[in-house]
Order: structure tokens, then sequence, then C-alpha cells
């Protein structure tokens, strides 16, 4: 065992210092930096892209638990109609990429289109219109993208709980709201933050929703003091900010949710119980879940339909488009069994063997 043991090892230090090369780069490029290029990226662009991007992180954090942990509760604790089709629906905002729904966004909502022209026969010009250049744009169309993050791990938390702890507080008198937060959101919690963290971390990596927002953060920065000031050393060091504030992240995760347990899968186990919707819950779910997946897929995929039949019509496709999608499904098909290769080693040596070093092999992947 210890023979194997040690192979293993061997093997995950070596992913892990491979995955580390980026990020070791970065950090020797910052040992060439001094004050005062600190205090030229601070007056040029972290003063305003380090609030820019924690405010950013605050607002999608909210809005992808107001979405995810509903969606999660609605089809985990609830039976209708359609159940089957929504538990797998909901996640097909990972289908779009961001700078796709932000560009699909900025076409419905500009002006002369058909959100703007519907918005001024209903209101005319008391009102103006919402625009996703700003804030709180950027924040919804990033939390379309990346709700389905806590929507599954927190529907999984709540699968697992154990319908015991709801009966006793139930006896004690506690009411269903209290019951829904004291209970049962303390027990899916481990799922919730996780599912927010990883939601984040793909918040702050994105590049292209932002870029067309108009919203400068980190990425965007980054970008552009490499391409458009040619200055590596200031790109490297807005780079080693942004990843301590992703480590930032991790760490009050994991710090918060310490070693606790929130699962109890044998002993007196008990599983929840579903709820029966009758004909008026289900026609209200139904309407609301077509609804959020309406903005969050329907739109933009029926936007993306509409221009690819124009383009059709005006003879825009060429054999070039399926030179396109064979490298994306063959770059797709390879990410994707490299990244299954490289995480399997790290997932076993922290949940078979567990001890210092798969703890900290397991936070650095992360």
């Amino acid at each position: 065992m210890k023979k194997n043991f040690n192979k293993l090892s061997l093997l995950t230090l070596g992913i892990a210092l491979l995955v580390a090369i980026p990020l070791l780069h970065i950090v020797s490029y910052t040992f060439k930096t001094d004050l005062s290029l600190w205090m030229r990226l601070y007056e040029t662009r972290l003063k305003i892209i380090l609030p820019n991007t924690l405010k950013l992180l605050l607002v999608v954090a909210i809005f992808i638990n107001l979405f995810g942990i509903s969606l999660a509760w609605v089809v985990s604790r609830y039976n209708f109609w359609g159940k089957g089709f929504w538990e797998w629906a909901l996640v097909l905002p990972f289908a779009v990429p961001g700078y796709v729904m932000a560009y699909s966004y900025a076409s419905f909502v500009a002006p002369g289109g058909p959100f703007q022209t519907l918005w001024l026969k209903l209101w005319g010009t008391t009102l103006s219109p919402p625009s996703i250049y700003n804030l709180w744009g950027v924040a919804l169309i990033l939390s379309f993208i990346n709700c389905p993050y806590v929507y599954l791990l927190t529907r999984a938390s709540f699968l697992t709980q154990s319908f015991l702890y709801e009966e006793v507080a139930k006896v004690l008198g506690v009411s269903a709201w209290m019951r829904f937060l004291k209970v049962n959101l303390r027990l899916a919690y481990p799922g919730i933050m996780a599912g927010t963290a990883m939601a984040l971390m793909e918040v702050l990596a994105d590049f292209g929703t932002v870029t067309l927002s108009r919203y400068p953060t980190f990425t965007e920065a980054i970008y552009r003091q490499m391409t458009g000031r040619f200055d590596p050393l200031g790109a490297s060091a807005l780079s080693l900010v942004l990843i301590l504030i992703a480590l930032g992240f991790l760490y009050l995760e994991r710090h918060y949710r310490g070693r606790a347990k929130y699962e109890q899968l044998s002993g007196n186990f008990k599983s929840v119980e579903v709820k029966r919707l009758n004909l008026r819950g289900t026609l209200l779910v139904n309407s609301l879940l077509f609804i959020f997946l309406g903005l969050t897929f329907l739109l933009p995929l029926g936007i993306l339909v509409s221009w690819a039949v124009k383009a059709l019509w005006k003879g825009a496709f060429t054999f070039a488009f399926l030179h396109y999608v064979k490298n994306t499904m063959v770059v797709s098909l390879l990410g994707a069994t490299l990244v299954t290769m490289f995480a399997l080693p790290v997932a076993y040596l922290h949940a078979r063997e567990g001890g210092a070093l798969g703890r900290t092999l397991y936070v650095w992947h992360s």
C-alpha cells in the first residue's frame, strides 16, 4: 500500500508541477517589478478594476444563489408534470458561451432592436430601457451562464438530506420558512458554497462577456496591458493580484466550511418527502421555469438561429465552417480527456489516502 501511495503521490506531484507552470511564470515576472510599476498600475488600472471586479463578484454571488437555490429546491422537493425535463434542461445555460450570450443580448436590447421597440410601445420615453453596459447588466448575464453550478450542487445536497431533521424542527414548532433557512439551507451549505466558488472562479476568468459589455475587470485590463501597451511585467503583476483574489475565495470557502459533515446517508436516514403539486401549482412552476430557460438559453439560441438562417440565405456558408467545427470538436475532446486524466489521481489521493499531502494537492488543483 505504501509503495502504491508513493507512486500515486509522485504522479500527483508531477501533475501539480505541470499545472503550476503558468503561475510560476507569473510569479517569476513579478520579482522583476518595482514600486514605481505598482504605483503606476494602481493609478491607471487597479483603482478602477479592483472595485469593479469585487462588486461584480458580489452581485453575481447574490444572483446565482437566488436562481440556483430556488431552482434546486423546486425540482428536488416537488413532484409535477415536466419535472424530468426540467432536471436536465436547467443545465442548458452551460451550452451558451458568455460572450455569445452577451453579444445576443447586446443585439436584442440595442436601439431599434425588438426589446427597445416593445419598451417604447409600453412605456414611451418616460422610463429609460435597461442596458447591459453596466454592472447589473454584465452581472445578470454572467449569473445566467454560471447559476447551473449552484443549481447542480445544491440540488444534490437537498436530495441527500435526511428528512428526520425537518421532522424534529416541525415537532418543535418551527415554521416552514424557518425550517428552510435553519435546516435545509444549513445542511446544503457545502453544495451552495462549492457551487458559488466554482461560479465566481468562472467570473474572474471571463474575458469575452466583460469586454463586450464594456465593463473593465482584471481579465480585460491584463489583455490590454499585454497587447495594447506591450507591458508583460504589468500584465503579470495584474495577473498575480487576480490569482490572489481567487485563492482568497477558495480559502474562505474551505475555512468557513471546515471539516463539518452535512450529509447523513446511513443510520436513521430518511429520504426527503416530495410534495405533489396540483394543476395550478404545476402550471405556475412550469411557467416560471420556462421564463428562466427562455432568458438563459432559448432567447440567445433563437437569436443565433435567426442570424444563421440569414447567413445561409445570403450564401455565407462555406466549407471553412466545417473546418472550424472539426477543430472545436477535436480541442474539446482532447481537453476533456486531459482534464479527466489529471483530475482522477488528485481526487483519488484526496479521497482514499488523505493526509496533508492529499489535502494540499487537492486545494492546489482547485
